[in-house]
């Protein structure tokens, strides 16, 4: 090690001693921490898939089924430690069909009512609110997230809904997500050639830790 990294390192090493041992100072090292959690999900089509028609129209709703993540003590124990923590969500849809879809999903805690909903009353729900109460969040917004035959797409949760996502996270060790998606009548029918919708979501929580909060048993 040359001098001048001996001296840099001896700089860093007091910096840290001093915020350990200072309780004044234990804010003056703090550093911004991510968690990502990732929620993926594949649907492969090897024949006209069971849907639901759409009253009124000429869709049918496809139920993409359910997914449900647990959080054991020790990685809980890493969120609650975050200081002034923010969530995010962004989800990827890669359409391998030929077809045109439009994509809803419900986050939700692990127990609740939408789990078992119907595929209509779901749609329903999630294109009639944004926010359907404390500890179910629309991921998509009410409008979806449209992909087109062959295409691939993204889209980030609207950012007003961060802090009631956040709370979601922080609240309960279990969460679940459903989602269902809307393609036409004329696209369903050709759903019968083999293909894929493949789903990549993604949940972020960040914060900030410091000595204070690492520390504090």
């Amino acid at each position: 090690m040359t001098t001048k990294n001996k001296t840099v390192f001896m700089i860093l090493a007091c910096c840290v001693l001093l915020a350990c041992n200072n309780p004044a100072r234990e804010d003056s090292l703090r550093w911004k921490t991510a968690v990502d959690i990732p929620v993926n999900r594949v649907l492969e089509f090897t024949g006209v898939p069971s849907g639901t028609p759409l009253a009124s129209t000429d869709s049918v709703l496809l139920d993409m089924g359910a997914e449900t993540v647990h959080f054991d003590a020790g990685f809980f124990d890493i969120l609650h430690r975050l200081e002034e923590p923010e969530a995010g969500y962004r989800v990827t849809l890669i359409n391998g069909t030929d077809a045109n879809f439009i994509l809803y999903g419900l986050v939700f805690r692990e127990g609740d009512a939408p789990a078992s909903w119907s595929a209509e009353r779901l749609y329903d729900e999630l294109t009639g609110n944004y926010t359907l109460g404390r500890g179910r969040i629309n991921l998509m917004g009410p409008d979806g997230l449209g992909v087109l035959a062959g295409d691939t797409v993204g889209k980030s949760m609207d950012s007003r809904l961060n802090g009631d996502l956040c709370h979601l996270f922080l609240n309960h060790t279990s969460l679940s997500w459903r989602w269902v998606a809307r393609v036409s009548g004329s696209d369903y029918a050709g759903l019968g050639n083999a293909g894929f919708l493949d789903l990549r979501s993604r949940i972020e929580i960040s914060g900030v830790n410091s000595f204070n909060s690492l520390f504090n048993f």
